[in-house]
């Protein structure tokens, strides 16, 4: 574009301050800023140097100050959507953690069921606790060896002491 590099600043104010002066309707100021942006992108300190320029300069014409809102509300409605994206992500990853939790809680407990009857329930009960994937995973291995319920308590109550 014919710029240096600590010429950004300068240069975006001018093109704002040039699309203010044009006084187009806002579809196509919004278009034209979306293209600037493609080619001069700001960091946060740059943004925040542009504002406070705007702020302190005698530039405080009406289009101007609509331009930077426009543009405000454009960069909190990307923050939203890559929040939300984000969100969702951790919230799948969390799903998942927590689909396997409940899976091996629901394996032991059936075992537990199967083999000791209702005299495992305060078993069941602290294996419902567990919220470790390595814990249940180290009772998975041991679990189906024991032979008493004596046996399945000590190997739960030792997993749970390791983790």
């Amino acid at each position: 574009m014919g710029y240096n590099e600590h010429e950004k600043v300068q240069v975006k104010k001018e093109f704002i301050l040039m699309l203010a002066r044009m006084e187009l309707d806002p579809a196509r100021t919004e278009l034209l800023l979306g293209f600037f942006e493609t080619y001069l992108k700001l960091n946060q300190d740059e943004e925040h140097t542009l504002e406070a320029e705007f702020q302190n300069s005698n530039e405080t014409e009406a289009n101007v100050m609509e331009i930077i809102s426009s543009y405000r509300k454009e960069g909190r409605l990307e923050g939203r959507i890559e929040g939300r994206i984000e969100g969702r992500k951790e919230g799948k990853l969390e799903g998942r953690k927590e689909g396997k939790l409940e899976g091996k809680r629901e394996a032991i407990c059936a075992f537990l069921d199967s083999k000791f009857d209702s005299s495992s329930t305060p078993l069941q009960k602290e294996i419902t606790s567990i919220n470790e994937l390595q814990t249940l995973d180290h009772i998975l291995e041991k679990i189906f060896s024991t032979e008493t319920l004596d046996e399945a308590k000590h190997t739960i109550e030792s997993a749970m002491n390791k983790h």
